[in-house]
């Protein structure tokens, strides 16, 4: 574990799972960064891309569990930093929706950048469970709606407000 921390056991971690690096290539370069996720070349292994490369977290979490990820697990970076490839970084999610639970809970913002605090911050409950929602977009979104209403009941057009940024 120590020689995956220093960079350096890439091809030790595919050798202890019995699987085949191509080290010095022609044409491929042993890892490339791909949005956002280190991929390491790794031939044989049965989470490869179409050009023979593993994100390395996958192959970081098979080695600590010692087996081959399952259908539907998902490997989760406590830190949201998806180079951040530490084992004490990363969290195995049983399945995409307790993946998507932990990245709605660690949300510091809205999509829109507004920062989530107590008084900008409305709870909706779902059949999914409960929903963050931004007061400051619900607000924006309601007068962008209201505006619209009343430029179709003038005979305006909906969309000219929008595109005089007069709402945003």
């Amino acid at each position: 574990m120590e020689d995956h921390r220093r960079g350096g056991g890439a091809a030790c971690l595919i050798m202890i799972m019995g699987m085949s690096i191509q080290k010095k290539s022609v044409y491929k370069k042993p890892f490339i960064v791909k949005k956002g996720y280190k991929r390491i070349l790794c031939l044989g292994h049965p989470r490869t891309d179409g050009k023979g490369y593993v994100r390395e977290h996958i192959m970081v979490m098979e080695f600590m569990i010692g087996r081959h990820l399952l259908l539907g697990e998902e490997v989760h970076h406590k830190d949201f930093n998806s180079l951040n490839n530490d084992p004490i970084n990363l969290q195995l999610c049983a399945t995409h929706a307790d993946h998507l639970k932990l990245h709605r809970e660690g949300r510091q913002y809205c999509k829109y950048g507004h920062k989530f605090t107590e008084e900008n911050t409305k709870w909706r409950t779902r059949p999914s469970g409960l929903e963050r929602i931004c007061k400051t977009c619900k607000r924006r979104n309601g007068l962008k709606a209201y505006h619209r209403k009343l430029s179709i009941q003038r005979g305006l057009d909906p969309n000219l407000l929008l595109s005089r940024n007069l709402l945003s």
